[in-house]
């Protein structure tokens, strides 16, 4: 999934996955992973955070 900002700035690129891949299991039907260090840096910024985005690389 790439996220675009308005400001035009740098994309934000995450991957979706079903809950099944997550990792240590998630609460969620979903799991998302950022991809890079821009979305790694939003996934901590505001309400992201509720969105349990993993930031580690594997």
């Amino acid at each position: 999934m790439k996220c675009k900002i308005e400001s035009g700035q740098k994309d934000l690129n995450y991957t979706v996955y079903p809950a099944e891949k997550a990792p240590e299991g998630a609460s969620r039907s979903f799991y998302i992973v950022a991809e890079d260090t821009a979305a790694k840096q939003s996934a901590k910024a505001e309400l992201m955070v509720y969105l349990n985005i993993n930031t580690h690389t594997s």
